[in-house]
């Protein structure tokens, strides 16, 4: 993260809002928004080559729509752990309801 940041500061010498990695179209990338004169600006940096991959002026609508996003995925993921698909074990057992433990 240290190296990414630094790549980022070098494409918008301003100052850092936030950081983190998140996985963007099938990318693993590091995000950091740089606040500067002219707005915020948002450096994607891909984690893998360490190459911007981006760099834009968000407005408050992006910012909107980025943290609903950010929410919606959170919330689906708490979900899938919370599913019973999540352990084929207990699918199994609601399949053959009669063999419990038990082994033939």
């Amino acid at each position: 993260m240290a190296d990414a940041r630094t790549t980022a500061l070098a494409v918008e010498n301003g100052k850092v809002k936030s950081e983190e990695v998140e996985k963007e179209k099938g990318k693993q990338i590091y995000s950091f928004d740089i606040e500067m004169p002219n707005g915020l600006h948002e450096v994607n940096i891909d984690a893998v080559t360490g190459k911007v991959i981006e760099d834009s002026i968000e407005n408050a609508e992006d910012e909107a729509k980025e943290a609903a996003e950010d929410k919606a995925a959170k919330a689906k993921k708490k979900k899938a752990k919370q599913s019973p698909d999540a352990h084929p074990q207990q699918n199994w057992l609601r399949s053959y309801p009669n063999q419990r433990g038990s082994v033939a």
